[in-house]
């Protein structure tokens, strides 16, 4: 569940920085994307989370908070129906839920040490042109659509596709959805996105 929580996280900072490309041109989305997230000190939205498992017709929604902060601050938070906080500082990073918590150095541990690398390069507008992803843009009447095919090993074997939507008239991002290996599929839509606005340090804090 961790690493999905934390995959997710990636793709939905990714989203989020694609708000202002308005062009249909797939080499100009790009460069709009790296001027746009030069501007960008700080974001939060809140998000609602629904899994579909293909065996089941039940859905499990969560929903919960997220918050940025640049450059290597990250707060993923659910609040309903249960609570569980991930906090990115630095190098440092927080697990916590209700009967626990843990703190992990990310420079002992390879595998957060390379999850926190892609998060990374997804807040500062790599994304797209990262190596773990082959990606691709186009344009529909109402929006635009990013397409990120996972291309490290450990990413495939959990993430098949992912797809990234924002509202064409608005440059709102709207939903993003991530399609596993086997055609579970979590969809998470955004709302009360806010950039640039002033968020406490305490809200990263690792302890």
């Amino acid at each position: 569940m961790m690493k999905r929580t934390i995959l997710t996280l990636c793709c939905l900072l990714a989203s989020l920085l694609l708000t202002q490309a308005q062009n249909t041109d797939e080499a100009s989305i790009r460069r709009r994307l790296n001027e746009a997230t030069a501007r960008i000190n700080a974001l939060s939205c809140d998000f609602v989370q629904t899994k579909q498992l293909s065996m089941l017709k039940d859905k499990m929604v969560s929903k919960g908070r997220m918050c940025y902060k640049k450059s290597d601050r990250l707060r993923w938070e659910y609040t309903s129906p249960y609570t569980y906080v991930f906090i990115l500082n630095g190098n440092e990073v927080l697990l916590k839920n209700k009967n626990r918590s843990d703190i992990i150095d990310v420079d002992q541990n390879r595998m957060f040490r390379e999850i926190v690398q892609i998060m990374l390069s997804s807040v500062v507008g790599n994304c797209l042109d990262d190596k773990n992803f082959k990606s691709s843009l186009k344009a529909t009447a109402t929006e635009y659509v990013a397409t990120l095919t996972p291309q490290r090993k450990n990413m495939k074997q959990m993430f098949r596709l992912i797809t990234l939507h924002f509202d064409r008239k608005s440059s709102c991002v709207t939903r993003v959805e991530l399609t596993e290996k086997n055609d579970d599929r979590t969809v998470i839509e955004l709302n009360n996105i806010h950039l640039n606005e002033t968020l406490s340090d305490d809200l990263f804090l690792v302890r």
